[in-house]
């Protein structure tokens, strides 16, 4: 009497007589001898057939059936029509298994009653020759699971991974009583199979160990003949039946987001490995089809997703504008109003509110309702250079400005700096800079031409391009917010403001300009500089907070020397960092005196212990003793 069938394994063959010899001898001799062996020759011109039926003839397990050619579904499904045992496993005819493998599987499914138990895969560089352990192959993504038994809603995070029959083992009359089968003439057949059987599953249990092995990289397999093939387009048959399938079941809002990601990382895959001719035409559908299920601005929703969309279908954005936000309720409608209207529309408003105690975020809020170019982020109060630090964590575009919150620009700036930097291939672009009244109407704006302009006006030049010099302070305006940069710039060295300091700017332009070649300057009045008593710019020279200067030129120093030469800088950064302790020296409370000296004496240890600069700490030394006794004979007369 016959041993009752445990497993059937299900092997479709197409050409592949270099590999079937592997298969077929890692499932005969399986540790589990009880199954069925169904072999579905589909059409091979090679010598396949003629080892499917040697092997029959030594293995009566072994069911040969032959077809002209359909395709893997065709012959999978061929198969699991007459299948007769309890569980089906899929074997791919160039793949091959552990000889405990349908032993293992057969338990944890009798064991748990499981409809479906996917087990770990080794994946195999057939070029290498080299067997590896890959975490999309492996169990890596459901380590996090609540229980060993389960439905999709306790994995619903992988639900759209891992496709691929030879993943899972089955119960066959659950494929069957669901009609799970695999659809016939289209490619990557495996993802609805797979979609479906997790869906429907009432139990899912789970194989943990790796005990199968995938070929990749194989010539002539499926998967590398649609690189260069049209079948590409198949992509888009899977992304709406898997899309109408949810819809079915009435779960599509519980997957949105990961169906969302699941398109995009399958988009994102076939534009990355098909052939150029393809490529526009692909996007083309791929933003139609997108755009018809609402998945055009997904990201939006699920922000994880960006990386995924900006592959697939680039920035949406040309210019992201961050502009920090901290107790401006008079002056933020007109800062915003002058950024909604741009010429430019393509732009990406980041505001992030610092904790702002009036009712600065209420208007945040209001125009982000009416404009989703609009992000609002909030934080507890940590001052400007976290909240723009905050801002350019969250950039989407190629390019990126600053608006601080109080000013206002130009209806034309955008578009004009951003013509500026992508034409003139410069790293940055900057324009000039009118200084307005503090307590100006938003209708009757009056410049002022004293103060603040005299400074910026000492920059200004006529239209053109200009290599970056290497006195940059003295040539370019040290404020972060008249100019365009380069995304890539500030990614590749990780770019950004020294948080709890003023005169952050001075570290940025540096820090920035270090890495540029060329600027183009436009000599426009397109950005508008409110000053006021009461902004960070207003902080008058007897604060403490003026040793920030100070801290600035060392963090400035450091950043050169970095990515420098530092020598070609040596002098102009004493020069100017001399220059500024003097003028704080003229200002500073003498109770200040040696945290000021404490300043000086570490850049001088650390960052420029030349004669000159040893003799200036002597000289500021001495000035402060002398300083400090002048006023102690003052306090003494008085």
């Amino acid at each position: 009497m016959k041993a009752k069938l445990k497993v059937s394994v299900i092997i479709p063959v197409y050409n592949v007589e270099k590999y079937l010899r592997q298969c077929l001898d890692s499932i005969v001799n399986q540790t589990l001898r009880e199954i069925e062996i169904i072999c579905i020759n589909d059409g091979s011109t090679d010598s396949s057939l003629q080892i499917l039926e040697e092997y029959a003839a030594k293995d009566e397990r072994i069911i040969v059936l032959s077809q002209e050619n359909k395709g893997v579904s065709a012959a999978r499904n061929k198969g699991l029509k007459i299948a007769r045992a309890p569980y089906v496993y899929f074997v791919d005819s160039d793949d091959w298994i552990d000889l405990s493998c349908l032993e293992k599987l057969y338990a944890k499914m009798l064991e748990t009653k499981a409809d479906i138990c996917p087990l770990g895969i080794w994946a195999y560089d057939n070029t290498l020759k080299k067997i590896e352990n890959n975490h999309y192959f492996d169990m890596t993504c459901f380590q996090n699971r609540p229980s060993e038994i389960c439905r999709w809603p306790d994995i619903k995070s992988v639900i759209f991974r891992r496709w691929g029959p030879f993943f899972q083992g089955c119960r066959t009359e659950f494929l069957r009583q669901h009609n799970i089968l695999f659809p016939d003439r289209v490619k990557y057949e495996d993802v609805m199979f797979h979609i479906k059987s997790m869906i429907l599953a009432e139990k899912i249990a789970f194989c943990d160990e790796n005990l199968a092995y995938y070929r990749r990289n194989r010539p002539q397999s499926i998967m590398e003949l649609s690189k260069n093939d049209d079948m590409v387009f198949d992509a888009f048959i899977f992304l709406q039946e898997s899309y109408d399938f949810l819809h079915q079941q009435n779960i599509y809002a519980d997957l949105q987001s990961e169906y969302a990601k699941f398109v995009l990382g399958q988009l994102n895959f076939h534009l990355s490995r098909m052939a150029p001719q393809f490529k526009e035409d692909f996007i083309a559908k791929a933003n139609d089809f997108c755009r018809s299920r609402n998945l055009t601005n997904c990201w939006r929703q699920y922000p994880q997703l960006y990386p995924l969309y900006e592959k697939v279908f680039g920035s949406p954005y040309k210019v992201s504008v961050i502009i920090p936000v901290y107790n401006v309720e008079k002056y933020l409608r007109q800062c915003l109003d002058s950024i909604v209207k741009q010429t430019l529309r393509e732009i990406e408003i980041i505001c992030i509110n610092d904790g702002s105690t009036d009712s600065s975020l209420q208007i945040l809020e209001e125009y982000a309702a009416k404009d989703e170019r609009i992000i609002v982020l909030s934080q507890e109060n940590k001052g400007v250079s976290a909240a723009r630090n905050k801002g350019l964590e969250n950039i989407h575009a190629p390019y990126v400005m600053f608006v601080d919150s109080d000013d206002f620009i130009a209806a034309t700036m955008i578009q004009t700096l951003y013509d500026a930097i992508t034409e003139n291939s410069v790293e940055v672009a900057v324009c000039n800079i009118q200084c307005f009244e503090q307590n100006a109407s938003d209708t009757a704006i009056r410049n002022v031409e004293e103060g603040m302009q005299v400074w910026f006006n000492r920059y200004a030049k006529t239209d053109g391009i200009y290599e970056i010099p290497q006195k940059i302070r003295q040539e370019i305006c040290s404020v972060a917010w008249n100019k365009i940069y380069q995304t890539e710039i500030i990614r590749k060295y990780k770019l950004r403001f020294p948080p709890g300091l003023i005169q952050e700017d001075e570290y940025w332009l540096w820090a920035y300009m270090i890495h540029c070649r060329n600027y183009c300057y436009i000599n426009q009045k397109l950005y508008y500089y409110r000053q006021r008593a009461e902004s960070i710019m207003g902080t008058k020279d007897s604060s403490p907070k003026i040793l920030d200067f100070l801290e600035i030129q060392r963090l400035v120093y450091e950043e050169v020397r970095k990515y420098k030469n530092i020598l070609r800088y040596k002098v102009d950064l004493m020069n100017f960092y001399q220059d500024n302790a003097r003028r704080i020296l003229s200002k500073i409370n003498p109770e200040l005196y040696p945290n000021m000296l404490d300043k000086i004496r570490n850049y001088t240890l650390h960052c420029n212990a030349s004669y000159k600069m040893l003799n200036f700490y002597r000289q500021m030394k001495q000035q402060m003793s002398v300083s400090k006794g002048s006023q102690n004979t003052k306090s003494t007369k008085q």
